[in-house]
């Protein structure tokens, strides 16, 4: 989500969307498994995999959006070493993360070094299709933006972030610590969402192929890619819209991510 709104209804509809995605990945999930998470976020998918009677030991940047929201036990760690030993984990998990990851080729190879030889992997990514959509909702969210003046303050947070998590969230997310030019930038001009190209050539980063080849150079071998099912964009510029509607307009519209099962 490219929103810094962390309003009540933003939290509960992010929590629901991850929910929902993580049904499509928990067929991958057995009991007894050790899970390694990259970019726990706020640790709702973490929870829902341990509730599957799996082992996850989940890590994260200290500078996560996240910080001040999580709700399951984080390691901290630089972005690059994972601090586990060889081939200790069955699965690894990402949500959301992999476009984040500037040297993205190198993790690779940081990530086969610690699962198991009969390990695989499990990526959750936003596509090409959410890349044209996050584009066409900026400026309703601009309007929006405008209208609840989210620049000077953060109103009707999540039942459980506390007054200290909220002036943390203000703190570090509020544009007055950003200069005016870029603030009219970011309501002007879509932005560029992960750490390669720009907001015109994410739409080929984000794609589909893209991501295959670059799995497959590495040495992954692609079992299934499976499309999300749900619509939303890096807005959420409809907050209150149910799983039910939005996999309704999955259908119209498409989906806007992709799941990637890989193994070695």
């Amino acid at each position: 989500m490219t929103s810094n709104y962390y309003s009540q209804a933003w939290l509960e509809c992010l929590r629901a969307i991850r929910t929902q995605e993580m049904e499509l990945v928990r067929p991958f999930l057995k009991p007894g498994q050790t899970i390694l998470e990259i970019g726990a976020g706020a640790g709702w998918q973490a929870q829902i995999a341990a509730s599957l009677g799996c082992t996850v030991i989940s890590v994260d940047i200290p500078q996560s959006n996240y910080a001040m929201l999580q709700e399951w036990p984080i390691l901290i760690y630089d972005g690059k070493h994972i601090p586990l030993a060889d081939h200790s984990v069955d699965v690894i998990f990402s949500s959301n993360v992999m476009e984040h990851i500037p040297h993205i080729e190198l993790f690779q190879l940081e990530m086969q070094r610690v699962l198991s030889p009969r390990g695989y992997a499990i990526h959750i990514m936003p596509n090409a299709n959410w890349r044209f959509w996050t584009d066409l909702t900026l400026y309703p969210d601009t309007m929006r933006r405008i209208y609840r003046k989210t620049w000077k303050t953060f109103i009707n947070l999540h039942a459980r972030v506390t007054s200290e998590q909220a002036n943390y969230i203000n703190q570090t997310h509020s544009p007055k610590n950003k200069t005016t030019q870029k603030v009219l930038w970011e309501l002007l001009w879509p932005c560029r969402h992960g750490e390669t190209g720009n907001t015109v050539t994410e739409f080929y980063y984000f794609s589909r192929s893209r991501w295959t080849k670059l799995f497959q150079r590495y040495g992954w071998k692609m079992q299934q890619v499976l499309p999300n099912q749900l619509f939303y964009t890096g807005h959420l510029i409809f907050p209150y819209l149910d799983l039910k509607r939005r996999a309704q307009l999955s259908r119209i519209l498409g989906s806007v991510s992709h799941i990637y099962v890989m193994s070695l």
